[in-house]
Order: C-alpha cells, then sequence, then structure tokens
C-alpha cells in the first residue's frame, strides 16, 4: 500500500514528516531517508491488526497530489489594529476525474478539519485564498504565526505491505507481535471488564431510570447522554450497573457485546504539546470507538469543553466529539451536577443537546434505607464482615446532617465501606468474621472528621462540670463567657439546637485583649483538638465595595467561590470567626441575615451554603472606646459595676447594627475588664510556658521565680487601654532576650538554679551554682559481669562516635554543605521570588538541609554524654535499671545514626520526593504468601521511622498489593528496592541431612512517586489504586534486577548482590523491618556511581 507523506525542513539540520491520511503517525529525523523509513515503519505496525476492508475504504491512496504555496496577508479578528500577518501556506492539491470533469480538494497540513472542493481549475488559487482568509480572520496572531513555521516542504510516498487478506495464513517460523495497543488500551479503563471480575459497583432500588439509561443506549441513531444529579446520588454507579447487566445479557439485543470504557479529556490530551496533536488523539479515539462501539464514560462535560481551549482559541474536544454524537457513530456518556450542567450549557450549547438529560434526584430517606441495606447485603457478601441492626440508621443520621454536600445514597454507602476497609486492614488476620455496631461507626466518623466523639454518640457521657473548668482554667477573668459556651455544648450534646440555624451565634464584645478571640480558639481545640481548625476573617480586610463578592463569590466566577462560603464547603462542621466585625462593608451585615437566621447563604451564582453545622463567632470593641471605666484592659477595685458595662456594651452595639441583624445574634456576651487576680494568673501561666520550651528543658535547670516578679511584670505589661495583649511583648523583652543571653554567656547545667528576682525595679536572672556535698563514701565496684556489659557498651558507643567523625569529613557531607550553601547564595538573588513556586521549593530544601546537617552535631553530643554516663558506671556498682537504661540509649542511638545516614545519603543524590507508592505483584501463583510477608516488612520499616503508612487492599487480583509511605525523603531512601525479591526456602524436612530441594519464590516491587493532589485528596485509596493500576502497565528498567535473596533453612541468610551486603540475622529483617543496613548500602553505590 501507498501512503502520501508531507515532509518539512526546520531550522536546516532537521526533517519532519506526517501522513496525509493518519495525521497521528508523525516522526522527525535528520534525513528524508530516515524520516520516511520511521514513517514505514510506524504503518506497518499500524495496519498489522487492522481490517483489510476497512484499510481499503478509508487509506485509499491519491496518485494526483501537488503542493501549492500561498502567500495571505491575514488580519486577526481578536487583535484589531494591529498590522497584517505576512504568511506563507502549504496547501495539498488532490485533483480527482469524475465523470464529469476533474474535481479538485484542497486540504492544508496544519489546519486539522479543513478541506475545500472546487471544479474550475481557473479559479482555484483565488477561492482558496479567499477561504483560508475568512478562516484565519478567527484565529489568534499566535495560532497564526505558528503556521508559518518551515522554509522547505515536499510530498513523498511511503509504500508498504497492507493487512492480511481473509485467506492469508500467518507465515511459519515469524515472530508474532503483541497486539497495538489502542488510545482506549492507553487512557482508559475497560469498566466491561471490571464487571466481569466484580470490580465495579451495584445500582439498587431505582429501576425505572435505570430501564430508562438502557433503552437510550440501545436505541438507534443519537444513543449519548449526560446524567445530571448532585455527587454521591449514584451516576457512576448507574454507568457500572449497565456495565454489569452488559456482560450478564441481562440488556436488549443492540447493546449486546458493546464495551464501557471510562476515559477522561485530561488523560486524552496528557502529554499533547504540538498544534494538532491533541486532535490527532481525539481523530484516534473516535475512529476506534466508532469501529468498535464502546460506550465512551467521559465524566464532567465541562472538562471536555476545556480540553484544548487556551486563552487564543476557544476550539475544544467538545467541537471534534459533537458531530460523531449527533450522528451516532459514538456513544458518550457525561455525568455532572445541574450546576455544571447549567454552565456546560452556557459555554458550548450545542454539545450539551448533542446528549439526552437523565435526572438523577436524590433519594428519600425511606428510599435510601432500602438502597443501603441492599448495599450492606453486597459487602457482606464480598467481604467477611456483619453489620449491625442499627448501623444503616446511624449511618443516615450522621451523614445527613454532617455531610450536606454530598447526596444520599453515596454519602452513606461510602462512609460504611471506608469504615468496613478501615477496620478490616487493622483486624487480626486470624479473625474469620468483623462484627461492626453502630458505636464502631461513631468511633470511626468521629476520626474521619475531628468532631469529638461525646457531641455525636449518646452513649458516651458528656461531664458539663468538667467542660466548664476545661475552658474556666484558660479563659481568666470571663465566668460570663465560659458560662456561654457552655451552654452552648451541652445544648449540642443534648441535641435540642434549633435544626433550621447554625448551632450557635455569639456577639463578643468589651475591651481589647481580654480574651474574645481567644476563646473562639479554645473552643475550636476543644471540639476538634486543634485551634488550626477555626475559620478566622478579619472583616477589617472586608471594607472595600468588593467585599461581599470576596467573601461570598460571585455570578460570573461561579467556580471559585467566596472565602467563607468556600471554606465552609470543606469543612461544614467548624466555627467561623468573624473578627472586628464593625468595620466590615455594612453590606456584608445584609448577606449574614440569612445566616443567622436560616443558616444558609446562596451567593449571585445560585450556590447555597448550609451553615446549620457551624458556630459563628463575632468579635467587637464597639463602645470601648467611649466607656466610662478609667481602666479599659483592666479592672481595679474603683471600676464601674460589671453590670452598667454590659449595659454599655450593647447599648452601642444596637446602635450601630439595623434591629433585624442585632435580633438574629442568638447570644451576646460582654467580656469584662480584667482583674488583678486574672492578670496575676495569666503572668504566671505565661511564665510557665516559657519554661517549657527547649533551651530550659534540655539544660534540666531549677527554675525560682519571686512573686515580686509577677508584680513587676503585671506593672510594666499590662496597658490600660490594651489589656493584656502588652504582656507577652514585655516578657520577652524583660525575660526572654536576658534570658538567651544569660544561658550562652555561662552554659548553665542541672547544677544551677535559675532565680528571677527584681532589684531596684527591674526584673532580674541569675543562675546560683548549687552547693556540692561532701563527697560520700566510695561506692562499691561493679561486679565482674556489669563491667563487660558496661565496656562492651562503652566499645560500641566509641565506634558510633567514630562513625560520626568519619561523615563529618566524607565527601557526601561535604556535598550537603555546599549545596546548601549554593541554595542559600540563591536565594539572595533579586529575582528570587520571581517564581514563588521554584522559591518554596529552594527554601523547603534549604531547611531539610539544615535539620539534617544540624543533626550531626545533636547525634555527637549524645554519644559523649552516654560515654561520660558508661564511664562514671565502670566506678560504682550501678543498679540493674541504670545499665538497661544505658542499653536502650545506645541501641536507640544507632538506630538515629543509621536513619540519620539514610538521610543523608538520599539528599545528597539531589531528589526529593516525600511520598511513595509500593506497587508488589507476586510472579507465579505460590508467591502470595512471600507477597504478603514483603509488604509486612515494609510496613513494619515504615512505622518504626515514624512515617504514616497505608495498605491497599487488592481489588480483584490478590497477586497485586500496594503500601502508601509519608515520609521525608522516603522516595529516594528506598529507590534502590526497585526490582525483584526471591525467597529460597529448603523443600525438605528439618531433620534432612541435605535440606531436600529448594523452593523459590518472586515478587517485583515498584517505587511510584505520589503526586501532593493524590495524598490530599478526600478519595485518596482509590486514586491511589488507579494510580498503581496506571503505573504498573509501564515497565522500568529496574523492574528485573535481582534485589535480594532471602534464604531460610540450615544456612540462613539475607544477600544484596548488587552490593554484596550480607546479614544472618534474617529474624531482625523479617519481623523487625530492619533494613538500613541494605538501603544504606544501595544509596551509597548509587552516589558513587
Amino acid at each position: 500500500m501507498k501512503f502520501r507523506v508531507f515532509l518539512e525542513q526546520y531550522d536546516g539540520d532537521h526533517w519532519e514528516g506526517r501522513v496525509l491520511l493518519v495525521p497521528a503517525i508523525a516522526t522527525t529525523a535528520p534525513t528524508q531517508d530516515q524520516v520516511l523509513s520511521n514513517l514505514a515503519h510506524q504503518l506497518q505496525v499500524f495496519l498489522r491488526d487492522e481490517d483489510l476492508d476497512y484499510v481499503l475504504s478509508h487509506y485509499r491512496f491519491e496518485s494526483n497530489q501537488t503542493l501549492m504555496a500561498l502567500d495571505l496577508d491575514v488580519v486577526s479578528a481578536n487583535s484589531p489594529g494591529s498590522d497584517p500577518i505576512l504568511l506563507s501556506l502549504d496547501v495539498v492539491v488532490t485533483r480527482r476525474t469524475v465523470r464529469r470533469g476533474t474535481r479538485s480538494i484542497l486540504t492544508v497540513p496544519h489546519i486539522p478539519n479543513f478541506s475545500l472542493s472546487f471544479n474550475r481549475a481557473d479559479k482555484l488559487e483565488q477561492a482558496a485564498r479567499d477561504a483560508l482568509l475568512k478562516q484565519l480572520k478567527n484565529f489568534s496572531v499566535r495560532d497564526i504565526d505558528a503556521l508559518d513555521r518551515s522554509a522547505t516542504t515536499a510530498l513523498a510516498v511511503v509504500e508498504v505491505d497492507g493487512p492480511p487478506t481473509p485467506f492469508e495464513t500467518p507465515k511459519a517460523n515469524v515472530t508474532s507481535h503483541p497486539p497495538r495497543q489502542t488510545v482506549l488500551d492507553q487512557c482508559g479503563i475497560n469498566l466491561s471488564q471490571q464487571a466481569a471480575a466484580n470490580q465495579v459497583g451495584h445500582f439498587d432500588g431505582r429501576d425505572a431510570v435505570l430501564e430508562q439509561a438502557i433503552a437510550l443506549l440501545a436505541q438507534s441513531g443519537p444513543s449519548s447522554m449526560v446524567l445530571v444529579g448532585p455527587s454521591g446520588v449514584g451516576k457512576t454507579a448507574l454507568v457500572e450497573e449497565i456495565a454489569r447487566r452488559i456482560q450478564a445479557q441481562q440488556v436488549p439485543q443492540p447493546l449486546q457485546q458493546r464495551s464501557i470504557w471510562f476515559v477522561t479529556a485530561n488523560n486524552l490530551i496528557a502529554g499533547q504539546k504540538y498544534t494538532g496533536e491533541w486532535q490527532g488523539q481525539v481523530q484516534n479515539l473516535i475512529q476506534v470507538a466508532s469501529k468498535g462501539r464502546q460506550i465512551l464514560l467521559m465524566g464532567n462535560p465541562n472538562g471536555i469543553l476545556d480540553a484544548g481551549r487556551w486563552s487564543e482559541s476557544d476550539n475544544n474536544m467538545g467541537r471534534f466529539l459533537r458531530p460523531y454524537m449527533e450522528s451516532g457513530a459514538i456513544t458518550v456518556i457525561c455525568e455532572c451536577s445541574s450546576e455544571e450542567y447549567d454552565v456546560a450549557e452556557k459555554l458550548e450549547p450545542s454539545f450539551v443537546r448533542a446528549m439526552q438529560r437523565i435526572d438523577l434526584l436524590e433519594p428519600t430517606v425511606v428510599e435510601t434505607t432500602t438502597i443501603i441495606q441492599q448495599a450492606t447485603q453486597h459487602l457482606m457478601a464480598e467481604q467477611p464482615v456483619q453489620f449491625g441492626p442499627t448501623v444503616v440508621e446511624t449511618a443516615i443520621n450522621l451523614t445527613q446532617r454532617f455531610l450536606p454536600y454530598q447526596a444520599f445514597p453515596g454519602k452513606a454507602v461510602n462512609l460504611l465501606a471506608t469504615m468496613m476497609r478501615d477496620r478490616l486492614t487493622q483486624a487480626e488476620s486470624t479473625t474469620t468474621s468483623l462484627n461492626l455496631s453502630s458505636q464502631d461507626l461513631l468511633v470511626y466518623f468521629a476520626k474521619m472528621t475531628g468532631l469529638p466523639l461525646a457531641l455525636l454518640s449518646d452513649a458516651e457521657k458528656l461531664d458539663v462540670e468538667a467542660v466548664r473548668q476545661y475552658f474556666g482554667d484558660r479563659l481568666l477573668g470571663q465566668p460570663d463567657a465560659v458560662a456561654a459556651v457552655t451552654d452552648l455544648i451541652t445544648i449540642i450534646k443534648a441535641g435540642l439546637n434549633d435544626p433550621h440555624k447554625p448551632l450557635g451565634s455569639f456577639f463578643f464584645v468589651g475591651p481589647t485583649g481580654v480574651g474574645k478571640t481567644e476563646l473562639a480558639k479554645l473552643l475550636a481545640a476543644y471540639l476538634f483538638g486543634n485551634s488550626d481548625r477555626l475559620l478566622r476573617f478579619d472583616m477589617s480586610e472586608y471594607a472595600s465595595g468588593d467585599a461581599l463578592a470576596r467573601l461570598i463569590g460571585t455570578a460570573w466566577q461561579p467556580k471559585s467561590g467566596g472565602e467563607l462560603t468556600r471554606r465552609v464547603r470543606e469543612q461544614p462542621f467548624s466555627i467561623i470567626l468573624l473578627d472586628e466585625l464593625e468595620k466590615a462593608n455594612p453590606v456584608i451585615f445584609d448577606a449574614l441575615l440569612g445566616v443567622l437566621g436560616e443558616g444558609r447563604l446562596t451567593n449571585a451564582a445560585g450556590q447555597t451554603t448550609d451553615f446549620r453545622n457551624t458556630i459563628i463567632i463575632m468579635t467587637s470593641n464597639l463602645g470601648a472606646s467611649q466607656s466610662q471605666s478609667p481602666t479599659l484592659g483592666f479592672a481595679t477595685d474603683s471600676s464601674d459595676d460589671d453590670g452598667d458595662r454590659t449595659i454599655h456594651y450593647i447599648a452601642e452595639a444596637e446602635r450601630f447594627f439595623r434591629p433585624e441583624f442585632f435580633n438574629r445574634i442568638d447570644h451576646v456576651v460582654v467580656f469584662q475588664s480584667l482583674s488583678f487576680e486574672a492578670m496575676g494568673r495569666i503572668t504566671r501561666r505565661e511564665l510557665d510556658k516559657l519554661l517549657e520550651r527547649e533551651g530550659i528543658q534540655k539544660r534540666d535547670l531549677l527554675v525560682e521565680i519571686d512573686d515580686a516578679v509577677i508584680g513587676q511584670l503585671l506593672a510594666q505589661g499590662f496597658h490600660p487601654r490594651y489589656g493584656a495583649r502588652p504582656l507577652k511583648r514585655e516578657i520577652e523583652k524583660t525575660v526572654i532576650v536576658p534570658l538567651a543571653s544569660l544561658l550562652i554567656r555561662q552554659e548553665p547545667n542541672a547544677n544551677h538554679i535559675l532565680r528571677f528576682q527584681v532589684r531596684s525595679g527591674k526584673v532580674h536572672l541569675a543562675l546560683i551554682p548549687i552547693a556540692t556535698p561532701a563527697e560520700p563514701a566510695a561506692e562499691p565496684a561493679p561486679t565482674v559481669k556489669q563491667a563487660k556489659a558496661i565496656a562492651s557498651l562503652l566499645t560500641q558507643l566509641a565506634d558510633l562516635q567514630e562513625v560520626l567523625l568519619e561523615i563529618e569529613t566524607s565527601p557526601m557531607f561535604e556535598s550537603l554543605r555546599s549545596t546548601m550553601n549554593r541554595l542559600l547564595t540563591q536565594s539572595y538573588a533579586p529575582h528570587f521570588w520571581d517564581e514563588p513556586t521554584t522559591a518554596r521549593q529552594t527554601l523547603s530544601r534549604i531547611y531539610h538541609l539544615d535539620r539534617v546537617i544540624n543533626r550531626w552535631g545533636s547525634l555527637l553530643e549524645r554519644s559523649d554524654r552516654l560515654i561520660v554516663k558508661g564511664e562514671a558506671m565502670q566506678r560504682s556498682s550501678p543498679p540493674a535499671s541504670a545499665l538497661m537504661k544505658l542499653e536502650a540509649d545506645t541501641d536507640q542511638l544507632e538506630a538515629d545514626i543509621s536513619y540519620w545516614q539514610l538521610e543523608c545519603a538520599g539528599l545528597s543524590s539531589g531528589y526529593q520526593h516525600d511520598r511513595v507508592l509500593l506497587s508488589f505483584v507476586a510472579i507465579g501463583p505460590d508467591s502470595q504468601p512471600w507477597l504478603e510477608q514483603l509488604v509486612q516488612v515494609y510496613t513494619t520499616w515504615a512505622e518504626r521511622k515514624g512515617y504514616e503508612c497505608e495498605r491497599l487492599i487488592p481489588r480483584g487480583d490478590r497477586r497485586a498489593w500496594g503500601l502508601y509511605i509519608n515520609g521525608s525523603n522516603v522516595f529516594t531512601i528506598l529507590q534502590g528496592e526497585a526490582g525483584l525479591h526471591k525467597l529460597s526456602q529448603s523443600g525438605g524436612q528439618s531433620g534432612n541431612q541435605s535440606g531436600g530441594d529448594r523452593q523459590k519464590f518472586l515478587v517485583r516491587l515498584r517505587l511510584i512517586a505520589v503526586p501532593e493532589t493524590i495524598s490530599a485528596s478526600d478519595n485518596r485509596p482509590d486514586d491511589l489504586h488507579f494510580l498503581m493500576m496506571t503505573a504498573s502497565t509501564t515497565d522500568t528498567a529496574d523492574a528485573d534486577i535481582l534485589v535480594r535473596v532471602y534464604s531460610q533453612g540450615r544456612r540462613a541468610s539475607i544477600r544484596d548482590p548488587r552490593t554484596g551486603v550480607k546479614v544472618g540475622n534474617v529474624r531482625s529483617v523479617l519481623e523487625q523491618g530492619d533494613l538500613d543496613v541494605f538501603l544504606l548500602a544501595a544509596l551509597q553505590q548509587e552516589n558513587v556511581e
């Protein structure tokens, strides 16, 4: 067969060739001959599996084709006022002889889907020029300029063998080639294949909509559809159920033998860099799907419409697919929410209307109960679990209240499924069946969301007095505020809060510096265990005219959303702090009316945010400057009565806010000025926090604080207007800075007392040595057994210290120092922050290097201290507990040095990645136990290092396991583990002298770098499974390298054939995960190479 090729020469040093009939087949090479040879090979592979009739009908060779160069002066409509672009464009002219004369067909290799037909040759050139000028008028300047990119062009012919006819038989002794992968094999997931393996979900209880979708797919002509419904309603499950029924032959005849593939627009265009590449990829998809009648599940239609679009061009993938969808040549299924459907319809209405809309409504609670009961039956049939009788009801109640932005039944089913997987992972392998109760579900939900179990479970009792004491001990001098938050927690626990409003709304008003913001942080810490869960907004930043748009979003940017609505949707159960509310633009007060009254907020784009699971706290200083109290920040014995101040602050707030706003606030809490007693307790607490810092703790100092110091700090640190806030600044100035200077100058130790005193009206710090008593009588010398143990430990410590000293002068350590100095020099450059992402990565690497380098001194100091302690034990008989402590400390030091060496070797490689997915594949049916044992080895190793790790339970093929590890530079540390791990066992009985035949088992281990987006994803297990599945299809160079041999039997050992490292203690590796010696040797060898 013959194919016409379009050739272009670039910069005089290389050629590019593209097959006109198959634009996706292209190549570059230094010479024309090499280009033609490469294209011939690609065509041969392309035609090998094609049908002969299809090839003859679609790839007809045109014998009369020539090139025509057109000079055009193009004016872009996107750039009015700019000069015409002088363009020289190559046009392929194909002349065909037909019954009524000669027809000329014009195509442009660089403009896909452009073709013209003319019957008169004399007007060919002018007509082509006019048509191209009209076509190019809508192109951007950049697109037009990209078309004029070659100086030399030509047409050539490539001739290859066509596909075999049905009567031809393969020749003998000819090597068979594997089937050529299609674009679906490369970019998609075969849902039909997963359905055959029972790896897809179920769609229960909604037969009407299922039958509607099946009928639409089975009809002749256009059969594309878009499933519209909220997240979790079951759109994907519906498609998976159709795939399941197709496999079971439970569909009409036109649907039988068809397959369903999941392929996204992003996967299709990934890696397509040049003009025309992604279009060629889509054309290949259309060709495969129209020929094989595959059904394409392509996700959100907005993703299709965004693919290929950029700032200079609106061309997108949807425009390519639409004609084929309208003709019925291909079937596309999309799924989205109602809001996303409206966005897509505004963006590209013709594409959206090419699909029939099927709405999936959220089922009622009664319908959801039936559906979830059926789902639990499926889960119990697939896994050894049993669900308690009230689990379904508990799951519905929890998700209905706390997951408002997901729909039934998906959110309840997902909760039960994830809890089941979590408990199965934690359960012992000996467990035959796992019983899951409502309490188990509550505990898991509390761990997943961070909500306190005491508020979720009626079985957990709430001690009201303990709650009051928790806040009272931390918020000093504000009993009314403590009572208000305690009452709120009590009401939430009892379930008596108004279900149509936020859980609580507070207006904290009073002087500055008395604890209003601090109480909001304390409430977040009590409910979630971390004050970072507080959503704080400084309302002084929302005083401008665009404040409302920035806070809740706009109609013209519906995807971005506002700061408040976005963060509440991310954390529905949260505490919202609107700090200094009176400084906000008044239009925000109107927007908050619906939040405080109805617990909901709808922005201009029609998106509703649910605030019914939030606690809203608003703070204000209104009335502080007009208060009649002489001391606003703290109270004295002659201060106004608290009741008068309360009336004053409330009156000022009512005067400032409109009645309809102020009347919607549940609790107005007036913070009183701090008493002298409260101020003293605050000062003592701040000093206690200072004494807990590392600089005091590691020196084992005894501390003595005179009462006069508290009074001096009170006098200097509390301001009549600013309350308690200046206290930290005063402690910083009069205590922390002098203390730091004193500790550095005098180098104290445990034999000193650090005394805080007041002298001449100033805080004075002094280090007083502790008097040493007379030396006691000589203690008895250690026993012979103790002496040997101590000497052995001292020898071990000396060896460890020698290792540290050798590393300090090693080229690897010097390389780390020079790398950090080089990066520091880069950070001082004036243009360092021109690329923020690169700058942040550089700073992160500097901090990591600095930590690792400084750890050398810490390890050396620890070895010195242990040697001194051991030498002291040699002079007197130590107790058994002290000797055991020294032995444990020495072993810990050795482990820390080993891990530190791994970090150094990993950093010196120059690559840093903190997330890795280990993919284990058993080779052979008998290697499964060895795979599971190997997964446990790496799990134990990661847990010993303090890394986060998560096993991936196999889906379908149990020979493939995964282990996700998140830790400092863990990818580099484990990079030498990729390859084959062989277990060699003796096949004979224990008394057999010869050891019997040896059995060998193999497991292949791959390392996959995990992007940060997957690591932080709510669906991380599913994303990791997808990543492992897609990455496993690509072999690496290390895939078949023998990494380690584990020999068990009379001569048990573990050996790395690459580095020569060999250990005899097999148990320490297989049971304790002691892999450091192998990891370090592999890293050192890699660095040397």
